[in-house]
This record gives structure tokens, sequence and C-alpha cells, in this order.
């Protein structure tokens, strides 16, 4: 029988609060950690290479999956002096 997606994630919803054990919270957030790549403390030391790390591509996968901004924020407003013109502030992340 189809059922709605309401109904479909309130089902896994569920699941996942009744999941004791906490296996399905533990799989999701070890899958989330390693989508950035191999950590020496869940992986081992011998998987971790320094010769693969780029922090480069390590900030840029950071800033693009949990939308952080990791080095600059930049922001656009109106102008309030002239309203057909926009300010572009560009600072710290904070």
């Amino acid at each position: 029988m189809f059922e709605s997606k309401s109904v479909n994630n309130l089902k896994t919803i569920y699941k996942r609060c009744m999941d004791k054990d906490e296996r399905v919270a533990a799989k999701h957030l070890l899958d989330n950690i390693r989508s950035y790549g191999v950590w020496p403390m869940l992986d081992g030391d011998d998987k971790w290479r320094i010769e693969d790390f780029d922090l480069t591509s390590l900030l840029a996968h950071v800033s693009e999956v949990r939308s952080l901004n990791v080095f600059i924020t930049i922001q656009v407003y109106f102008d309030l002096k002239n309203v057909s013109r926009y300010i572009i502030l560009v600072s710290k992340a904070a």
C-alpha cells in the first residue's frame, strides 16, 4: 500500500528515536565524518597519509557540506544612501 511522504518520514523518525543502541545515529555520524576523508582516529594511522591530505579541499568540503564560512564571510546589502546600488561586506568568519 502507498503511504505518503509524511507518513514515511514519521516512521523513520520513530525508528531512529527507538534506536536504543544508537546504531543508526552512530553509523550516520561515522559516515558523515568519513565523507571528509580518512580520519586516523577512526581508520587507523596506517590508512592516513600526509601526502594525501589537502587542507584547501577539506575546508572547501566543510564549507559546501555544512554551509560554514571557514575564512571569510561575504554579505550583500542595499546601499541605504542610494538604493540602486549594493554594498558588499567582506569580513572574517565568526
